[in-house]
């Protein structure tokens, strides 16, 4: 089981870190709970590399992890800045555009898709229904909390870790 939980001083660690080390610590952070889910839930998870996380020349990928949840696959995507506080205000410069097209397609192939965003330097974990968020940016609207989110709390929330499974089963 993943007994650690994101202390304050994780997070002033990790607002230290550069943009792709940030990424790196996030998607560590997020397969230490998917390992502790794949064994308490019926939950399974494959890690989709691309040149970042590889550490050579891949192309990209439609997110960072496939997931099956209750028989529901589910595409993945891991954001973590320590200069927006909330998706909303970074989504135009941490989603691209081809994310927003495997998002799209997912969900027209009857699939689930999740972006998992953390602000290490408003200490929030926010989860977001992956067609609202790729819909807001294809039609230039903001994101509205009322409409997309499905999940947030403290990163440093000491239940953190047992409700990242609610962002699976809602």
């Amino acid at each position: 089981m993943h007994s650690k939980d994101i202390r304050h001083e994780h997070l002033t660690k990790a607002c230290q870190l550069k943009s792709a080390a940030l990424g790196k610590w996030w998607e560590h952070e997020i397969e230490l709970v998917f390992r502790d889910m794949e064994e308490l839930y019926k939950f399974h998870s494959v890690r989709l590399y691309d040149t970042t996380t590889a550490g050579a020349f891949m192309p990209s990928t439609d997110g960072d992890y496939i997931c099956m949840s209750n028989g529901s696959g589910i595409l993945v995507e891991a954001k973590c800045s320590a200069k927006h506080s909330t998706l909303i205000a970074g989504a135009s410069s941490l989603i691209p555009k081809k994310q927003v097209l495997a998002h799209r397609l997912w969900a027209r192939a009857k699939g689930r898709s999740l972006f998992l965003f953390a602000s290490v330097g408003a200490n929030r974990f926010e989860v977001w229904g992956g067609l609202y968020v790729a819909g807001c940016r294809v039609s230039g609207e903001k994101l509205v909390e009322a409409q997309g989110l499905l999940y947030s709390s403290p990163l440093t929330d000491g239940e953190f870790w047992r409700n990242m499974r609610g962002a699976f089963t809602c």
